[in-house]
């Protein structure tokens, strides 16, 4: 069973505490959109899913936000080590979740 998009945006929910409301949400605060960005970022690179599915999943944005959450994602880990850390980490919870389930499936 491979990793889905709901599973990357529930892995960021919990790791940076914000609701689903927040997530797929229109707000901007930095507190949400970080989370958000990160998600995004995942979901595209670990669930081989489209920039338009990835966008859907994700309150219905468009691809173009992908696009740029995967950027600033890139952008923000080289540049601050703290972020990086962050999206190591939900790497890592999501490749390791994703490795359990194909075991037991």
């Amino acid at each position: 069973m491979t990793l889905q998009i709901r599973d990357c945006r529930r892995a960021a929910q919990v790791r940076f505490r914000i609701t689903k409301a927040e997530m797929l949400g229109p707000s901007r605060k930095y507190r949400v959109s970080r989370p958000r960005m990160i998600a995004m970022s995942l979901a595209l690179e670990l669930t081989g899913a489209s920039l338009g599915m990835v966008g859907k999943h994700f309150g219905g944005r468009d691809h173009t936000t992908v696009i740029h959450a995967r950027r600033k994602t890139a952008e923000l880990s080289r540049a601050i080590p703290a972020f990086g850390e962050d999206v190591e980490h939900l790497r890592m919870v999501l490749t390791i979740y994703k490795a359990q389930r194909q075991a037991y499936s």
